[in-house]
């Protein structure tokens, strides 16, 4: 009888940390592959519109049912400026931090329009915020800003395609989307 509680008292505490396991890291493993992958692709604060073929290996999204594009980032150098042009539909825009936690995301509802502009920045840890690090006060005239915790992360911009014959024609308006660093000063 205490054998057979002992065995599932053991076998409960490998299900424990199996589990724990699986929560923690892989979220940033896979992370860390999807943003190795499409870096390979676009390159590094660059964005690109991906292939079908492409968009299924890295995405795990059917290219027959939406256009996607990534900017991979780091944001070592400075901010990260989006510009975004968007077909008319319905859209979604998600940048995901290096552990794989959205850090922002809008869609063409929230949105109100089908061209915006953000400026993505690392938040300060909590000793920098109380050195004032971070904070900014000049007004944004031309855009939307965010901060994410992580220096790394995907921006991923899909679209849903209403019929498949409409691919070639998002796929050009989504190529006017760009991203790149803007240099600290």
């Amino acid at each position: 009888m205490i054998r057979g509680v002992i065995w599932l008292a053991a076998a409960g505490l490998f299900a424990l940390a199996t589990h724990l396991a699986y929560v923690l890291f892989l979220p940033r493993y896979e992370m860390s592959r999807l943003m190795e992958e499409a870096a390979g692709i676009v390159g590094i604060n660059t964005f690109a519109v991906l292939e079908k073929s492409q968009q299924e290996a890295i995405l795990k999204a059917s290219g027959r049912t939406g256009v996607a594009g990534v900017c991979p980032f780091d944001l070592k150098d400075g901010a990260l400026i989006f510009d975004a042009t968007l077909p008319d539909g319905i859209w979604s825009f998600s940048i995901y931090s290096e552990d794989g936690k959205d850090a922002y995301a809008i869609d063409e509802a929230q949105a109100g329009t089908n061209r915006f502009r953000l400026k993505l920045t690392q938040s300060p840890g909590l000793i920098g915020m109380f050195l004032g690090e971070g904070s900014d006060n000049t007004a944004v005239s031309d855009g939307w800003t965010a901060t994410m915790p992580s220096r790394r992360g995907l921006a991923v911009l899909w679209v849903a395609l209403d019929d498949r014959a409409l691919r070639p024609a998002y796929a050009e308006v989504l190529k006017q989307s760009a991203c790149r660093i803007e240099r600290q000063s």
